[in-house]
């Protein structure tokens, strides 16, 4: 499964986190132009985490937060990130699941520590059943603080149609 219109995620990401206990780790180094993306979801969702979804700022990388992933120990984890990768235009959204990473596509996160390499460990100290990335493509990974037009764009799309989500999962 991989997935890339906004109707198709929103439809998907319904089903998925109103079912069982969904982690969102927001992913992003903020001195990174674009790769901050995931920490700007984060700040504009953060205040919404109820019973069923907790909401996690993973600065500098999904390792960094790897404690609080195992202390919630959801049965789902969404993961939210820049990729960088030459076949997708900047600001193309791919939702896929971790079978997908490992064996279809080859998203290259923009963390020095290999995903599939936390997850495989976060994994072996949880109960998720289902691992899944929301991989926006970055257009710029300079340093800085600029983020370019059309990440913007896509971060508020997604901030809105996740807010959507949760709130009718806390319903």
């Amino acid at each position: 499964m991989i997935m890339s219109t906004l109707d198709q995620i929103k439809v998907f990401l319904e089903k998925i986190m109103c079912k069982d206990k969904t982690v969102i780790a927001c992913v992003g180094s903020p001195l990174r132009s674009d790769d901050r993306l995931g920490l700007l979801i984060y700040d504009k969702i953060k205040d919404l985490a109820n019973n069923n979804i907790s909401i996690i700022e993973c600065e500098y990388g999904l390792e960094n937060c790897f404690t609080e992933i195992v202390a919630e120990n959801p049965a789902t984890l969404l993961i939210i990130d820049a990729v960088y990768n030459e076949s997708l235009n900047p600001g193309t959204t791919v939702l896929t699941s971790i079978e997908n990473i490992r064996e279809k596509i080859s998203l290259a996160t923009t963390h020095t520590i290999p995903l599939r390499m936390i997850l495989e460990l976060i994994m072996k100290k949880t109960n998720i059943k289902n691992t899944y990335i929301l991989g926006i493509r970055a257009k710029n990974l300079d340093i800085g603080m600029h983020v370019s037009p059309e990440i913007k764009k896509v971060v508020e799309d997604f901030a809105k149609i996740l807010k959507e989500i949760i709130t009718s999962c806390g319903k």
